[in-house]
């Protein structure tokens, strides 16, 4: 667990932007080991990684990855507030709503766009959960 976290983390240190993007899948799994010490900072940073590395792999066809990136990066986000940080939040909760219903799971589908047609505050942040 640890020790995975700790390999993420030098990632990071030392391979450039372009690097971390282009191996994104394996930094996020590794970053993904996180233990719940990790500050919000940390955490956001990963969530971020988790909603690129999502992303990627929902527009690799790769649904189910993509769902499993998705929904650690909204784990990651504070417990006391999601939406803090809302236009993290609002993309990861529009795109694992998008990615689940790609693979048939309607009750995260709903659970998902639920949570935005609450959070959301205008119309055309809310369009994704609509469609």
């Amino acid at each position: 667990g640890s020790v995975c976290y700790h390999l993420g983390e030098l990632f990071l240190k030392y391979l450039s932007v372009d690097e971390v993007h282009q191996n994104v899948f394996c930094v996020a799994k590794l970053l993904n080991e996180v233990k719940h010490e990790a500050n919000s900072i940390q955490k956001r940073m990963i969530a971020e990684l988790n909603l690129l590395a999502g992303q990627k792999a929902f527009e690799a066809f790769a649904f189910q990855e993509s769902t499993a990136f998705l929904d650690k990066g909204i784990e990651l986000l504070p417990t006391e507030d999601k939406w803090v940080d809302y236009i993290l939040s609002l993309d990861l909760y529009s795109s694992a709503a998008e990615a689940h219903f790609c693979i048939g799971n309607f009750d995260k589908v709903r659970e998902h766009c639920d949570e935005i047609l609450r959070q959301a505050t205008s119309l055309i942040d809310k369009r994704r959960a609509y469609n």
